[in-house]
C-alpha cells in the first residue's frame, strides 16, 4: 500500500472546495491535493478477498479510504490479474473486466498509465525487475 498525492487523481465527481490553498500550501489558490493511497496489485486482491496477509489495522485503512472515495490502483493492476489469472496463480469469481467494473462501480479510483508515468517508471532505480511494481510505484510518485 502507498500514499499517493492526488493532484493528478482528483475524482472529478468529488466538489470543488474553494478557499483552501495550492499543492504544498504555498499559497495559490485552489483546492487542497487529497491525498489517496494506491494500493499494490496484490493487496487490492488480499482487500476485497478477505486474505490473512492483510493485516487488520492495514484493512481498516483501506476501507475507510474507499468510503471516503481515497483510494486508488494503477490500471497496470488490472492486467496483472488478468496474467495471474491466465497463468492460474490466481481465480476470480467472474472475468476481470467485470471485476474491474464492479471494483470502479464501487469508487475505486482508476489511475491511468500515461507516457510521463512510463518515463518515471524506466528511470526508477532497480526494483528487483518487476516492470508492473515499476509502474506502480512511478504512478504514486505522481508520474
Amino acid at each position: 500500500m502507498v500514499r499517493a498525492g492526488s493532484r493528478h487523481h482528483r475524482d472529478p465527481r468529488r466538489p470543488h472546495r474553494a478557499g483552501r490553498c495550492g499543492v504544498g500550501g504555498r499559497g495559490r489558490p485552489g483546492p487542497r491535493p487529497q491525498p489517496v493511497i494506491l494500493l499494490d496489485t496484490h493487496v487490492l486482491l488480499w482487500s476485497r478477498s478477505g486474505d490473512q496477509r492483510l493485516g487488520n489495522g492495514a484493512r481498516a485503512e483501506i476501507e475507510r479510504a474507499w468510503r471516503q472515495g481515497e483510494l486508488a490502483v494503477s490500471a497496470m493492476s488490472f492486467w496483472e490479474v488478468a496474467m495471474l489469472q491466465d497463468k492460474g496463480r490466481y481465480t476470480l469469481r467472474r472475468d476481470v473486466g467485470a471485476w474491474r467494473t464492479g471494483l470502479l462501480e464501487e469508487g475505486l479510483v482508476e489511475i491511468p498509465v500515461t507516457g510521463a508515468i512510463a518515463a518515471v517508471a524506466g528511470a526508477l532505480p532497480d526494483m528487483h525487475g518487476d516492470p508492473v511494481d515499476r509502474m506502480i510505484a512511478a504512478t504514486a510518485l505522481g508520474g
